[in-house]
Order: structure tokens, then sequence, then C-alpha cells
């Protein structure tokens, strides 16, 4: 992973090799002393060690953040180095990588004095008030407050005066005068009278007292009780094409000798349904 733009880095590197030139076998690990380096910026958080395997010819080449790159937290901390060898000693020591040597020599550098923690900076520290270091007093022009007392004066002018809002001028229409309210009010009782037929037809409707001047429907009709002639409202009877209301009429006579089909045309034509113009 690539360090964020602005944080300087240090690329440390070395070759370790035995006496007879043959290449060591180990690794190599540099870890921040104080356990944890922040940037606040970028949101960088360095902790743990960097390590690197010593390659066939016994080199490695790490790239890590410089101990006093500006952004970071603590800064002017060291490195804890530890070099393992798995056929030889190993060693470790403290070590400072200022970015003003932008590339280091492992087995060259001089190893700092002791560990180092760094120091911690104090994020967003307020250096000054309106210009004004050291123990800051503001005046009410500081901070474009009004002067001590200004306000007692302008409460005490305003609830002294005869007429204070005397810059507003409202006419009566502006408010809810007895005549408007009037006005509104016999809105309101044409409104409700409306309002009162319409609820009586609805009922009407649904009660079933209704008279309507005519009735489309599309769908099947279901009804709970009898259909009855507007002639002879409530009662069993009912009549067509302008036909007296009869109640249900009764089919008799024998189907073999036709009385029984005489007697249906009867019962057809007293309800309207047929218009008889059949002969004997």
């Amino acid at each position: 992973m690539t360090l964020p733009v602005g944080i300087s880095t240090v690329t440390v590197s070395g070759t370790y090799t035995h006496p007879d030139g043959t290449p060591m076998r180990g690794t190599v690990s540099l870890c921040p002393h104080p356990g944890k380096i922040v940037a606040a910026t970028s949101g960088l958080v360095v902790q743990g060690p960097a390590a690197q395997n010593l390659d066939a010819a016994g080199s490695f080449t790490m790239t890590v953040v410089a101990t006093d790159s500006a952004g970071i937290s603590p800064t002017g901390f060291t490195y804890d180095v530890r070099i393992a060898f798995t056929d030889a000693p190993g060693d470790s020591f403290p070590l400072s990588l200022p970015k003003a040597t932008p590339t280091v020599s492992l087995p060259a550098a001089t190893p700092a004095a002791s560990p180092a923690s760094g120091t911690y900076l104090v994020v967003n520290l307020v250096q000054s008030v309106n210009a004004k270091t050291g123990a800051v007093v503001l005046a009410a022009a500081d901070v474009g407050a009004d002067a001590s007392g200004a306000a007692t004066s302008a409460v005490s002018a305003h609830t002294g005066a005869s007429d204070p809002h005397g810059d507003r001028a409202y006419g009566n229409a502006t408010f809810a005068t007895t005549g408007a309210l009037s006005g509104l009010n016999g809105t309101v009782v044409t409104l409700n009278g409306y309002l009162d037929d319409l609820l009586n037809r609805v009922t009407a409707v649904e009660q079933g007292t209704a008279f309507l001047a005519g009735l489309n429907v599309v769908g099947p009709i279901a009804a709970s009780g009898n259909i009855s002639h507007t002639g002879a409202p409530g009662t069993a009877t009912i009549g067509f094409w302008g036909k007296t209301p009869t109640t249900r009429p009764t089919v008799t006579g024998s189907r073999a000798s036709g009385a029984a089909l005489v007697s249906l045309i009867a019962a057809l034509k007293n309800l309207g349904l047929i218009d008889d113009q059949t002969t004997s």
C-alpha cells in the first residue's frame, strides 16, 4: 500500500553476507517505538513492524514513514530495528530516520543514543483571538455585540413610547372584523345547507326510499329484499312497461293439453313482459 501524499518517507536498504561473501538469511524489521503513529489529516495510522526477508543476495529494501514527517503525531520518534539471522546472531537498536536523509544504508547507519517516543502535537490549538495573543480580553466591538447597557436602553425606549409600532399601519380588511365574520358566517350556513341536503339524499339511497331518474348498472345486481313497483312501494308486486303492479302469477293447467301454455302466456302478459298477439 502506498503512503498518502504529504507523508515524508525514508527508504532503508542493506546487504548482509558471511565473511566469504555467502548471503546471509533472515529478517529485518522496523517498528515505531511509541507503538502507534497517527496522521490526522489523511487518517493514516501506523503501528506494528514493517518486515522484509533477506533475498537470495542477502539484501532488503523497504520504505517507511520519516520520523519527523509533517502532520504526524508524535514526531521525532525512533524505530526499534531488529535484525534476526537464521545462521548468525542478530542485532537490535533504536534508529532515527529524519526526512532530510531520504535514503539510508542500514548497515552503515548510526543508531540513536536511546529509544524516543517523540513529541505529541496538540491538534487545532487556538493561537490567537482577533489577532490578540496571551491572556485575551474581548470587548463588545471585538465580537460585533452591543455595548453594555445598550439593550436595556432600547427596551426602555420601546416600552415608554406612546406608539412604539407607529410605522406599521394596517387597514380594517387586514383583521377579522365583525362585518367580515358576519359575511363568513352566512357562507358557512349556506354551505351547511348543501351538506345537509347531500346527506339526506345519500340516506334515502341507502334506505331504499329514494326515487332515481335513471339507473345504469354494468355489473350484477344483488337484492336482499323484494323488488317492488313504484306504484305500490313496500309490497311484493311488480309490473313492466306500464302494467299495473301484480303479485307473482301462478301458471296452471296441463302441458299435454296446452292449458299450461295458455296460462303462462296470460301470466307474462299480466306482468307486462310480453305483448300477446297470438291467436287461438
